[in-house]
């Protein structure tokens, strides 16, 4: 679910780099959805525009976003489900069963 959001995140961010008319306001739009959300929508908003209105240092902050923290966070998450996987091993399938091993009175 996490990987979903990130690449939801890189959509969102990367839609308004070419900063044509449609990008800006597709982007006006996202933000404006995202400030109607509850109690942390309009600081999202504001953190997200750089300030109260669209500018150079919007463009700025997503280009960062898309550019570095997103690909980090992406990169952060993989690297830590390789280390799980290395550490813990993986399961099997739950349609294989696992075969019943009689123990031996030595292994008691």
């Amino acid at each position: 679910m996490v990987l979903l959001v990130l690449t939801l995140m890189m959509g969102l961010t990367g839609y308004l780099l070419p900063f044509d008319q449609r990008s800006f306001w597709a982007t006006v739009v996202a933000v404006n959805i995202n400030a109607s959300g509850p109690i942390v929508g309009p600081y999202l908003a504001d953190f997200l525009r750089a300030g109260a209105e669209f500018n150079a240092t919007t463009i700025s902050r997503f280009y960062s976003i898309h550019m570095l923290l997103v690909p980090g966070l992406i990169a952060a998450l993989i690297g830590a489900h390789l280390y799980l996987v290395a550490k813990l091993g993986t399961t099997a399938p739950p349609w294989l069963k696992a075969e019943k091993k009689e123990l031996l009175k030595e292994e008691i």
